[in-house]
């Protein structure tokens, strides 16, 4: 029966391995990996896409994230980021709030910001990040559709009155589509969107002006990741709601595809 036994399992497992070369000659891929995200330590390598927020080994937790908006100058705007689904850490965010313009004279922004550890993707493995968002409904009322994400290589610090202190970001400003009513009835995790962001389209802005002379964004350093709604200088105020599903970073060579 021994014997009988030691030759059965390695029958299953030569086809096993046989079954595991014909997928790789085949091309299969895995899903996207999810990252351990470490501040110490650089990222394992990801099979294409490496997920940084938005599964079960790196949920959403909205504590982690802080709202940086325009109150640090006097402004009221507002910020808030809050799970889709309440007990689902995994499924999503809403990033939403409202974008005051009038106490500022036409400026505002409101944002929340991720600092709670050091990310590194060296610019030899890693091409950009890529976003995962909802559209907006047909239907809805909300005119806000311009949004931008933000890195940072700069820890921020706090002047002696507390606030702040603005430094070089390095963004990258989207436009939210809205939805056309053939699929406006799917339940808001099946409209799906995804937005490319190469680590070379970042653009260096200092309080939301362009910085031309500014030190080149480097990826291995980044200090802070946020999600902004702004007004573009008065082109758009009023209450503002995003849906992300998940972030990823990019490995060289692979497409901007989540799985």
């Amino acid at each position: 029966m021994g014997i009988l036994f030691s030759q059965t399992f390695r029958f299953l497992l030569l086809i096993c391995l046989q079954l595991i070369n014909q997928r790789s000659a085949l091309g299969f891929q895995s899903e996207p990996r999810e990252l351990v995200l470490d501040g110490q330590t650089h990222p394992p390598r990801p099979q294409g896409i490496g997920l940084l927020f938005g599964s079960v080994l790196n949920p959403w937790v909205p504590g982690d994230w802080e709202e940086v908006s325009d109150t640090v100058r006097g402004g009221h705007s507002t910020a808030h980021i809050d799970l889709i689904q309440s007990g689902c850490p995994s499924a999503g965010v809403r990033f939403h709030g409202t974008l005051d313009t009038k106490t500022l004279g036409g400026a505002g922004f409101a944002s929340e910001t991720y600092r709670k550890q050091l990310l590194s993707f060296p610019s030899e493995r890693y091409s950009g990040i890529v976003l995962e968002v909802g559209p907006l409904s047909s239907t809805s009322s909300m005119t806000i559709r311009n949004f931008t994400f933000v890195l940072k290589n700069e820890a921020t610090v706090r002047g002696p009155d507390g606030k702040q202190q603005s430094t070089i970001s390095y963004e990258f400003d989207f436009s939210l589509p809205v939805a056309n009513s053939d699929i406006d009835h799917l339940p808001a995790l099946d409209r799906r969107l995804e937005i490319s962001i190469p680590f070379v389209e970042l653009r260096p802005t200092y309080r939301g002006r362009p910085q031309n002379d500014a030190k080149k964004f480097n990826s291995s350093h980044i200090t802070e990741l946020s999600i902004m709604c702004r007004s573009f200088f008065d082109r758009q105020s009023g209450p503002f709601d995003l849906h992300i599903f998940r972030i990823g970073v990019v490995e060289i060579d692979h497409a901007f595809k989540l799985q």
